[in-house]
Formats: C-alpha cells, sequence, structure tokens
C-alpha cells in the first residue's frame, strides 16, 4: 500500500503547488503595437481551455532598437538573472530575432534546460540565428509578393513602386528580404526605394506620386540621425502624406488610413505561440520541441482607404478580408427610420382611408371599361375563329369575324341560337353528350373533332375551351384551330411512305420468296422423313420429336418472314416502342441476304451486344435502314467495282446515342449533288422517283434524331449514319 502512497497524493501535491512560469522576452519596445498584438494572442491561448490560465505569463523587453550593444545586454542578463532567481521560468519565449540571439547564447547560464519558443522571426532571419537545442515555435512570414500578384486584377494603372523602410538595422533587414522577393516582378513593375530617408523628404517625395504609383511600406523604426519611432505612427503620417495609395505588410499598421495588404496578423500569430508552449508544458519540454509550419498571409482592406483612391471593392479577390466599412444609413438609425417610417404610414393610412372608398370605384370601374375594351380588341381582331356560348343552355352570345368565314355562318345568324339549332354536327357527338359537357364546365385542350358544316362540307378543328364569368353568367370562350389540311398532308405522308414500303417489298420479291421456300422446303422434307419413321415397326420416338420440333421452327420462321411483310404494307396505326436497335439492323439485313448473294455481294453486319435502346416505330426504323440497303445494292452494282461490300455497323456516339452506319464499296457520292440527296423527288437513278432518302431523313427526324452522309468525296464507297437517341429503358 506504501508504494502507491505518492500517487495518490500526487493530484493534491500539484493542485498545491504554483503555477509554471513563462517568460515572454519581446526584442523591442513594450508599447509596439505589434508586441501587445502578440501578447494578447498569446494569454488568449492559455485562457482558452476549460477553467482558468494554467501558467503565469511574464513580459520583459529587450528594446534592441533604443538599447543596442554588448553594454546593454549584460545589463539586461544580469537584471532576468535577478529577478527570476527565486522561481525560473518553465519556458521561454522569444518574440523576435535579437531576442533569440539574446536567449540562445546565455540560455544555459540564465535558465539551464528551460524549453524556448521562437516566433515573430521569419524564415531568413531564423536561419542566421544560433537555435538552442530543443527549439520550438513558428516562423513568421511576412511577403509582399501575395500582393503583387493580385494588382494586375486589382488596380491594373499601377505601374509604380515605392518601397519605404528606416535607419535601423531591423529595417534594413526587411529591405534586403524585399529585393530577393520582387525579382519576378520588375518585368511588371518599376521600383523604387527609400532607404532610411529624412522624414520630411520622404513625405514631400510620397506627396508628389502620379496617380499609376503605390508606395510599399515595410517599417520604419529609425530615422537616420537616430531617433526612433513607432512604425505604425510613421504609417498614419505617409498615408495622410501620399498622393499614392500606401500598402504594407503588418496588420497593426490598418486603421492609420493604409490602403491594406498582404498581412498575418500578430495575434494569430500570439495564439499559434501560446498554444506551443501550452503543448509543451503539458508534454513535460521536449517532446513538443520543433518548428511549426508559418501562417500564410491574407488579403486585408481598409474600405475606407479603396473609397478614398476610388479602388472598386468589387475587383478584390474572393477571399479578401475588408475592415472600417461604414454603416448605412439603414444600419446607424435603424430605430430612428421605423419610427418615422410607422408615422408616416399612419398618417397615409389616415388620408388613403378618407379617399380610398371613392379611388377604388373609379379605379374599378376604369379596370372594368378597359378591359372590356381590350376583349373586344382581341376578340374581334383575333385570326383564330372564337365564339362564345352560355353554360346553362349552350346558346351563342357572341362569334368574332374569323369565326363566321370559317364555319360559313353570319353573327347575326349564329347569336342566339345553339350549334344543333344550325346544323352543326360533331362526329360521334350525341346531344345527351353535349349537355353532358356543357354541365361539366370543364376545359378542353387541342381537342381534335371533325364538324360537319351548316353548308354540307366538314372540317378537322383543334379546339379549345375555358368557362369563364361573361356578360353576368358563365360562358365557355372556344377558340378552333383548322387543321384539315394537316391532317390530310399527314395522311399524304403516310400513303407515300407506305407506296415506298410497297415498291422496296417489290424489290425485295426473290429475297421474300427465297426466306419463305426455305422453311417450306424444310418442313416438307422433315415430314417425309417423319412418315418413313412412322412406317417402321419400331418408330423411333425421339427421333421424331426432334422432327416435330425442327417442324415446328421452320413454320415459326415462316410466319416470321411473313409478319415482316404484312407489317410493311399495314395501314394499321404504328406505335413506338423500346427496341433493340442491333436486333433491328439484323433482321433488315437478313432479309436482302439472299438477294446480296444472288448479286454476288458480301453482306457484313457488325453490331455489338447490349446497345442502348431506342424508342421507335419497328416498322418506319426498318423501311429506313431497307432504304439504304437497297440504294447500297444498287450503288455497288451499277459500276462492276470489285469487290462488291456493304456493310451494317452499330455503336454509340459520344454524346450516348445510337448510331448504325451503311456503308458500301461503290463510287461514292460526288461533292456537286451531296447536298441534294435528302431533296424529295432528287434522284441518280434513271428510274429512281427520289422520295427514299426524303421520307427516311423525315422518319429519323420524327424520332428526334437525323440521317447524315458521312465521308468526303474523296473516299470510295458510301456511308449513310442513322443517329437515334437513346431511351433509358433497357
Amino acid at each position: 500500500m506504501t508504494r502507491f502512497l505518492p500517487l495518490l497524493l500526487a493530484p493534491a501535491l500539484l493542485g498545491a503547488a504554483e503555477r509554471p512560469r513563462v517568460l515572454m522576452l519581446f526584442s523591442n519596445d513594450r508599447l509596439l503595437p505589434a508586441n501587445q498584438k502578440i501578447e494578447q494572442g498569446i494569454r488568449k491561448a492559455f485562457a482558452s481551455a476549460d477553467g482558468p490560465t494554467r501558467a503565469d505569463l511574464f513580459g520583459e523587453f529587450l528594446d534592441a532598437v533604443r538599447f543596442p550593444g554588448p553594454g546593454q545586454e549584460a545589463v539586461m542578463e544580469r537584471y532576468l538573472a535577478e529577478r527570476h532567481r527565486e522561481q525560473p521560468p518553465a519556458a521561454c519565449m522569444c518574440i523576435g530575432p535579437q531576442a533569440l540571439e539574446f536567449l540562445a547564447e546565455r540560455r544555459d547560464s540564465l535558465f539551464p534546460g528551460v524549453p524556448v519558443i521562437v516566433g515573430a522571426v521569419t524564415p531568413p532571419q531564423l536561419d542566421g540565428l544560433p537555435r538552442p537545442d530543443g527549439l520550438a515555435g513558428r516562423p513568421m512570414m511576412w511577403d509582399i509578393r501575395p500582393l503583387l500578384e493580385k494588382l494586375p486584377e486589382i488596380r491594373p494603372q499601377v505601374r509604380r513602386i515605392l518601397v519605404v523602410t528606416g535607419a535601423a538595422e531591423f529595417d534594413r533587414t526587411r529591405r534586403l528580404e524585399t529585393v530577393d522577393r520582387i525579382e519576378g516582378f520588375r518585368n511588371r513593375f518599376e521600383f523604387e526605394f527609400s532607404d532610411g530617408e529624412d522624414l520630411e523628404t520622404l513625405k514631400r517625395r510620397v506627396g508628389r506620386l502620379p496617380e499609376d504609383a503605390l508606395v510599399f511600406y515595410l517599417s520604419y523604426f529609425k530615422t537616420p540621425d537616430g531617433r526612433t519611432t513607432v512604425p505604425r505612427e510613421i504609417a498614419r503620417q505617409l498615408a495622410a502624406a501620399s498622393a499614392a495609395p500606401v500598402v504594407c505588410v503588418y496588420d497593426t499598421f490598418l486603421g492609420t488610413g493604409v490602403l491594406g495588404g498582404a498581412v498575418t496578423p500578430f495575434e494569430d500569430e500570439g495564439f499559434a505561440l501560446g498554444m506551443i508552449a501550452r503543448r509543451i508544458l503539458e508534454e513535460g519540454g521536449g517532446a513538443a520541441a520543433g518548428l511549426e509550419e508559418p501562417g500564410t498571409p491574407r488579403l486585408v482592406f481598409d474600405a475606407r482607404a479603396l473609397d478614398r483612391f476610388g479602388w472598386k471593392k468589387s475587383r478584390l479577390p474572393h477571399g479578401s478580408e475588408l475592415r472600417f466599412l461604414e454603416p448605412s444609413l439603414w444600419e446607424q438609425h435603424r430605430t430612428a427610420v421605423l419610427a418615422g417610417g410607422a408615422m408616416l404610414l399612419a398618417q397615409g393610412a389616415l388620408i388613403i382611408g378618407l379617399l380610398g372608398a371613392r379611388a377604388r370605384q373609379r379605379a374599378a370601374e376604369v379596370k372594368q371599361t378597359s378591359s372590356e375594351s381590350r376583349f373586344r380588341q382581341v376578340f374581334r381582331g383575333s385570326p383564330v375563329p372564337i365564339s362564345i356560348f352560355r353554360q346553362r343552355d349552350g346558346r351563342i352570345v357572341d362569334v368574332n369575324p374569323a369565326w363566321e368565314e370559317t364555319m360559313g355562318v353570319r353573327r347575326e345568324e349564329a347569336v342566339g341560337r345553339s350549334h344543333t339549332e344550325l346544323r352543326f354536327a360533331f362526329e360521334g357527338a350525341l346531344e345527351k353528350g353535349i349537355q353532358g359537357y356543357l354541365a361539366s364546365g370543364k376545359a378542353l385542350r387541342d381537342f381534335e373533332q371533325v364538324i360537319h358544316l351548316p353548308d354540307g362540307g366538314s372540317r378537322r378543328m383543334s379546339v379549345s375551351t375555358e368557362l369563364l364569368d361573361l356578360y353576368g353568367e358563365p360562358c365557355f370562350v372556344s377558340m378552333a384551330q383548322d387543321v384539315t389540311d394537316r391532317h390530310e398532308a399527314e395522311e399524304a405522308r403516310h400513303q407515300l411512305a407506305r407506296a415506298s414500303r410497297l415498291g422496296m417489298l417489290g424489290e425485295l420479291t426473290a429475297s421474300i420468296a427465297h426466306e419463305v421456300n426455305q422453311p417450306l422446303g424444310a418442313i416438307l422434307s422433315n415430314t417425309e422423313a417423319a412418315e418413313i419413321l412412322m412406317d417402321s415397326p419400331s418408330p423411333p420416338l425421339d427421333e421424331i420429336r426432334a422432327i416435330l420440333a425442327d417442324i415446328r421452327r421452320d413454320d415459326l420462321r415462316a410466319g416470321e418472314v411473313i409478319r415482316q411483310v404484312r407489317s410493311l404494307v399495314s395501314r394499321e396505326e404504328m406505335k413506338r416502342e423500346a427496341l433493340d436497335p442491333g436486333r433491328v439492323a439484323c433482321g433488315v439485313a437478313s432479309m436482302v441476304r439472299h438477294d446480296c448473294k444472288r448479286r454476288g455481294i458480301t453482306l457484313a453486319c457488325d453490331v455489338p451486344e447490349n446497345l442502348p435502346r431506342v424508342s421507335a416505330e419497328r416498322v418506319q426504323l426498318e423501311q429506313v435502314l431497307l432504304n439504304l440497303l437497297l440504294n447500297a445494292m444498287d450503288a455497288v452494282c451499277e459500276t462492276g467495282v470489285d469487290p462488291r461490300e456493304i456493310r451494317i455497323h452499330a455503336d454509340t456516339t459520344a454524346a450516348g446515342e445510337v448510331r448504325i452506319s451503311v456503308s458500301d464499296s461503290g463510287p461514292g457520292i460526288p461533292e456537286e449533288i451531296r447536298d441534294k440527296m435528302f431533296e424529295s423527288f432528287f434522284s441518280t437513278k434513271s428510274d429512281g422517283m427520289g422520295l427514299g432518302l426524303a421520307l427516311s431523313k423525315s422518319i429519323a427526324e420524327s424520332h428526334g434524331g437525323r440521317l447524315v452522309i458521312h465521308g468526303d468525296s474523296a473516299s470510295a464507297g458510301a456511308c449513310f449514319h442513322l443517329i437515334l437517341p437513346a431511351c433509358d429503358e433497357r
């Protein structure tokens, strides 16, 4: 039990012990804004965990700019040794290059073995400084390049850049680092430098800069005569005196009139250093040693300075931070604006209440009169036949001139009478059905109906109706469009397509006869064989069953050929369905294969499996492919080319469409007639009607696809592509 006693007492001993001390050693003055921001960040890091701060933080300041030299460093060394002798720090934080150099040389004599965390030092500075063992921390990245890269996008007019630094050693270091970083931008900007220039002379110089100039202020810790300054105050003076915008690399300069720049906020850097110090204390020192990657500068701008120099906020790169935005009148005085508005609304409501009834009445009268006038103008002037009839009895209230002309009935004769009384007859419609429609009050949309007119003629009309309140009661407004010519043209196209298919069947007579004779001959042979087997003493039933199966297969094959012929000549309405384009292509190829063999033509059908399906009418798709194959057969035979070859190929396009290609080894299509190939009544055959390709193209387009000629006139043979959209159904 005694060996576990220290473990049980450890929490109590830790709670009673004093919190660890952390020494924050700053290179510069206590009042420097950058130091204050860094210290705020460090303290936030230690206070960010649940509960109170877990360490006591002590800040010490070398003030190396005002008190340089070995003598001052010796004084500071004695001061720190005496002050922290009773309770040395558990960790030391060096803020700035002078602090790191000072402590690296004296750590072993002042605070042996204490972890050292470094911050506010650039990577180039860190490379030239001594590093104590186990150094941790995070270098601070400052860089003018992010802003230089975006300047052409933000302000294309900028051509000259004046780089300003002071006379201190720190200022000279910044100047040298800048020279290295602007090398890649000298072909884009003209750079000038002000190194430790007298302050009054510098202000006069920036006051004379042209509109295409920019001042890049880095730092100004000391004047040429040795006076130390606060760089933030110098930024304020330069921004006030300069005729050109002043940009910077430190966020502490923002708010002084400086336009902005690519900055790494000091408070963020301090917070990161504080978190590193916390981890080192929690993990016992050396476990957390090592340098982290520096933070990335971000673009921050002063909205007031942008407005002063006319820089457009809309041109700032995405992700830029905008500070000091002036609030709008609404944001500043929202309560007063709301109160004033409410008062005005109350007064306005009182006035409107006194005049409202009269105004509404007059407006309603004017609106009604205007609406009726516009309706009459549209009604009378419309080229579409329009009639208005009551719902309760179907009697006509009014008709427009277009209706009179189309129906052959004058307005005076029609008003007050029903369609039945005027001797209109609707194909398939009974008086009872018309009364039911009137009672239902339902609207019609593009309802096609054959109407028999009083003069004995008939027209196919597309009728649309709407039930409205007119003339004080519900009335139907009926608009009729004459589609007789369109319907007749569609019927003529179907007749022409059927004639085209009949012509194709005439050309395919030999192939069809061969396709039917083959299964019929096989059926006859199998039947004779079965009779012979049946006459034997012990009929072989298995063989007879096999023969019957063959007879059934050949019968189905002959029936399929006849079905295809009947579908091609049928007048029945065809419906679209999801088809396998490869199977359709192979089926059409089988229809002409015998004829190809008779003519000495080699027919190849290259169709892959699992092609996307297409939504099409099977007969029309077969008609297009059959027309292309017949044309190809004529082409390879008319000039005696050798070899005679036709190829059917199917694949998909890059857009996911299905493409069926029919190519031949014929003479090809001359360039001068390629544009005429799809015209009606144009044919290259002496006995051709010139309708096959025109109809085929029309069928392809009605399916949402296209029929095109591929290749150029220099290549041998012709190639037609039938391209159809794929459907989702597999």
